[in-house]
């Protein structure tokens, strides 16, 4: 089970990343280079606390 899971947490991530590497791109041409990677390091963060929010167990 553990495996299958990690193949779907894999696929999940590759699959993501056109549709990111387009939004970063699109925010650095338009604003600023430094700007779009920072949104996206603060995506990143978000997502990240979500998914720690999610996993932790109901005490």
């Amino acid at each position: 089970m553990r495996g299958r899971v990690m193949a779907l947490w894999g696929s999940a991530m590759t699959g993501t990343l056109p549709l990111t590497g387009l939004a970063v791109t699109f925010v650095a041409q338009h604003v600023d280079a430094r700007i779009g990677f920072s949104i996206s390091g603060a995506a990143l963060l978000l997502a990240t606390l979500a998914a720690w929010r999610a996993l932790r167990p109901n005490v």
